[in-house]
């Protein structure tokens, strides 16, 4: 039950207890699927098809494997999402990662605010009344947050390797942890202090 809620955001057969274990270190968001759990897909999906085209020579003197690689990632986190259910944060992180893969393609560096734009003005021509939504709000500003608010916590420290990338993800976990924690306040009434510390270990 527990595969089945992190991989494809079915979370109705898990116990009670374990849903309000997630929601009281504010890990809720692993239950549904979301931006990370696209991310990671994107990530894997894009790694898989460049290493195999990677294995052949013929390919790798004709063809910008990473650029192919990128394209070809598309059309399969898109899948992912529908698969899912498409909900609006999925949607929002499968058009932001269109806008990056298809900057990959392109041979161009990928704007963050730009795809970010992008996918909110998709979803609120869809439907305007998501904006008053909490899952569009705590999308947003998570990724609002992440972008904004990792750089100036990781500024303070000079490590490398495995120590930076640990700290990067505790920094974005605190980043996105602070900006969101307004909005579930005002929607469900519920403060996680812990939630970073949590949200690393479980991530």
């Amino acid at each position: 039950a527990l595969v089945g809620a992190l991989a494809l955001g079915e979370g109705a057969a898990l116990p009670r207890d374990l849903r309000d274990a997630f929601d009281a270190t504010g890990a809720s968001h692993l239950l549904a699927v979301s931006g990370l759990h696209l991310g990671l897909v994107a990530g894997l999906v894009f790694m898989l098809i460049s290493g195999l085209l990677s294995r052949s020579e013929r390919l790798l003197l004709r063809w910008d494997v990473p650029g192919v690689s990128a394209l070809a990632s598309i059309p399969c986190i898109w899948g992912y999402a529908l698969v899912t259910g498409a909900s609006m944060p999925t949607v929002r992180a499968a058009v932001m990662a269109t806008c990056v893969l298809g900057a990959r393609a392109l041979g161009r560096k990928p704007d963050i605010p730009s795809a970010l734009g992008l996918a909110a003005i998709v979803l609120l021509v869809a439907r305007p009344a998501a904006l008053f939504e909490a899952s569009f709000q705590l999308s947003f500003a998570a990724v609002v947050g992440v972008v904004l608010g990792t750089p100036p916590l990781m500024a303070s420290f000079k490590v490398h390797g495995v120590k930076k990338w640990a700290l990067g993800l505790l920094a974005a976990s605190i980043a996105a942890s602070l900006a969101t924690a307004p909005i579930v306040a005002w929607h469900f009434h519920r403060a996680a202090p812990l939630g970073p510390v949590a949200n690393l270990a479980l991530v």
